[in-house]
């Protein structure tokens, strides 16, 4: 790329004169931020450099099997956390082997490709196997207060060696940010401390609506934090905004389930008669979350918590074929619409985005989103 000062150079030297010098200059001014605006727009996502970073993910998911194929044949998923034996020790060393090889794998990666596909993969094995190592490494723990309650049918014993898992996972998963700072570990690193949350509030609180309330509590914070990386980078061409669309992932995921998973559930009911109006408030909830992902220009939000819906329709109508009960001929529409909504926001996303930032055209509150482009 021809900076300023080799065209000052070309001008000093007679190559070119001043007014083509200038000329060249606003032309790559205008390719600029035309680059720019079309980063913007389009919400850029750059996992993939090459087939050979699909190539590489691949491998590391295979070594990652290899090694929790390891642990399985130790019994490692069978008795943990419940049964402290001699082979104890073993489960500790393979979690921990799994935990050196994401991160010796990761290392590599940051030489050949950083921040594509392959890290991603070794940074969530890596955050799995850390969950694991904290789990088993529980076992040598002394007794702790946690013990006296049950958490949702769990024993304390599990429901403190989830916790033990929690804390590896973010201890791990943290340093493992710090040392290659991945956008992506902002997704993993936010989920261990929902999960962690719902598992102290069980400690007090026995019932499932402090869950659904907690939730949308989490969802909301992560939001606003989510909303600051994008505030900062409104162009989308830093890793701050890369920061923003995990987290944006991370948080559509909790308030679904949180707001609309109840609702969807509550559908299982056979003695219920108004699943007409939950489906319609759960569309609704979808339809907010859809204007919502417009104003701030993620299409991430969006896509993420119609994921996370039609996720939980599935569940839900398995476990109503489980249960003999006849599926509403509103569930498949529901997919469906799902689906053309997806389809139509893809099509219209920059007229309807204006549509809907429209009414506040002027404030301040424009300082703080992307451009508004027609």
């Amino acid at each position: 790329m021809i900076r300023q000062d080799d065209l000052a150079t070309a001008v000093t030297q007679g190559v070119i004169d001043q007014a083509t010098a200038d000329r060249l200059l606003a032309i790559a001014g205008t390719r600029t931020a035309s680059r720019g605006a079309r980063l913007a727009d389009d919400e850029p996502f750059r996992l993939l450099g090459g087939f050979n970073d699909i190539f590489l993910s691949i491998g590391t998911i295979l070594i990652a099997a290899a090694i929790f194929g390891l642990g399985s044949v130790l019994k490692m998923n069978s008795e943990f956390p419940l049964q402290l034996d001699a082979s104890t020790m073993f489960h500790v060393l393979v979690a921990a082997s799994g935990i050196a090889v994401m991160w010796l794998l990761a290392e590599a990666f940051q030489w050949r490709s950083p921040g594509r596909l392959p890290s991603l993969a070794a940074g969530a094995l890596l955050t799995y196997f850390a969950w694991q190592f904290g789990g088993v490494l529980h076992n040598f723990v002394v007794a702790s207060p946690v013990n006296t309650v049950v958490y949702f049918g769990m024993g304390p014993y599990l429901m403190a060696a989830l916790l033990s898992g929690v804390l590896a996972s973010l201890l791990f998963g943290g340093l493992f940010y710090w040392r290659f700072r991945l956008p992506f570990m902002m997704l993993p690193l936010s989920s261990a401390v929902s999960f962690g949350c719902f598992i102290l509030l069980g400690i007090f609180v026995q019932r499932t609506t402090f869950n659904y309330v907690l939730a949308i509590l989490l969802s909301l914070i992560i939001f606003s934090i989510a909303m600051r990386f994008d505030s900062s980078d409104r162009s989308r061409l830093t890793p701050r905004a890369a920061h923003g669309f995990w987290l944006h992932m991370s948080a559509a995921g909790l308030f679904v389930n949180g707001s609309i998973l109840p609702l969807l559930m509550s559908t299982i009911d056979p003695s219920r008669h108004d699943w007409v109006g939950v489906l319609a408030l759960m569309i609704g909830l979808v339809l907010v979350l859809g204007l919502i992902a417009l104003a701030i220009d993620r299409r991430a939000l969006l896509l993420s918590s119609l994921g996370y819906t039609l996720s939980a329709i599935a569940v839900v109508v398995e476990r109503t074929l489980e249960q003999g009960h006849n599926i509403s001929l509103v569930t498949l529409p529901t997919i469906a619409l799902g689906g053309l909504i997806i389809v139509l926001l893809g099509l219209f996303w920059r007229p309807l985005r204006a549509l809907v930032l429209a009414p506040v055209r002027g404030s301040r509150l424009l300082d703080y989103l992307p451009p508004v482009r027609t």
